[in-house]
C-alpha cells in the first residue's frame, strides 16, 4: 500500500508522492472534499485502490474482470502495461482501519502488487490450463 501525506490545500498530491507513486491523477470531488475537510478542520481519508481482483458481490462484471474475461473470449491483444492490483478482502480491511484508526487522515493508494499484463496471463493460464489465452 502506498500512503502520501504530502496533500496540497486543493487536495493534489505534492512532488514527493506522484515521484514515487505514479498516481497522480486527481478528481474533482477529491479537490473539493479535501477543501471543505481543510475548511472545516475534519479528519479525511481517501483510498483509492488500483484494479480491485477478487469475490464479487454483484452479478454483473467490473472492469477489471471485463478486462480478463474479454480475453478468455478471445480477445487477440492486450494493452502492454503494467496494472496495480489489490484484493477486494484488503480494500474492506483499509476501510475498517481508516475509520477506527484517527491518526489516518490523508490520502491512500492501495496497490499489494504491480504486475504486468502477461504475468497476469500466466498466473491464470497456471491456474486454469484448458483456457485458450494469448502468448506473449
Amino acid at each position: 500500500m502506498f500512503f502520501c501525506n504530502d496533500v496540497g490545500e486543493d487536495g493534489s498530491l505534492g512532488r514527493q508522492c506522484c515521484a514515487s507513486s505514479g498516481i497522480c491523477l486527481r478528481k474533482p470531488w477529491q479537490r473539493s472534499s479535501w477543501k471543505f475537510a481543510k475548511e472545516n478542520l475534519i479528519d479525511f481519508v481517501t483510498l483509492n485502490p488500483g484494479y480491485v481482483i477478487g469475490p464479487l458481490l454483484q452479478p454483473t462484471l467490473n472492469e477489471t474482470v471485463e478486462m480478463i474475461l474479454n480475453l478468455v473470449n478471445g480477445a487477440k491483444t492486450y494493452l502492454d502495461a503494467y496494472y496495480r492490483l489489490i484484493d477486494v478482502r484488503d480494500v474492506v480491511v483499509e476501510h475498517v482501519q481508516a475509520l477506527e484508526i484517527p491518526p489516518a487522515s490523508g490520502r491512500y493508494c492501495l496497490v499489494a502488487d504491480d504486475l504486468h499484463f502477461s504475468e497476469l496471463l500466466k498466473i491464470i493460464h497456471k491456474h486454469y490450463p484448458t483456457l485458450q489465452l494469448l502468448e506473449e
